[in-house]
């Protein structure tokens, strides 16, 4: 099973769990952060390792809501 943390600003916000069978390409998920426009956000991703341990972080995108 695929499993990763997201968070955003270095503060953890959700966990993201597939399945047995890992889809190919890429996927979307959608998390509420308020109703102010224009706030920009640093995310950062990491996947669980196949030994169960936490991997590296991926390099931040930058987000803006309302965009």
């Amino acid at each position: 099973m695929a499993e990763y943390q997201v968070y955003l600003d270095e503060v953890f916000v959700t966990t993201l769990a597939g399945g047995e069978d890992e889809p190919e390409g890429r996927a979307r998920h959608s998390v509420h952060l308020g109703t102010e426009q224009g706030k920009t956000y640093a995310v950062r991703i990491r996947p669980r390792l196949r030994e169960g341990a936490w991997g590296a972080f991926s390099t931040a995108q930058t987000v803006t809501t309302g965009s």
